[in-house]
């Protein structure tokens, strides 16, 4: 079983997907809540995943 099979699936619409995170939870401040010490540099990483 991959690491993505282990995360579930969840419902989105009318379809069943597996669940993905692009692994920005440390994007925000110390302590994963608060504003990021760069926000700029945050602003542009979500973009570039998008």
């Amino acid at each position: 079983m991959s690491s993505i099979d282990k995360s579930g699936t969840y419902a989105l619409g009318t379809r069943t997907v597996k669940r993905l995170g692009y692994g920005a939870m440390q994007l925000a401040g110390p302590g994963v809540f608060g504003p990021p010490k760069d926000k700029q540099a945050a602003l542009d990483v979500l973009r570039e995943a998008v």
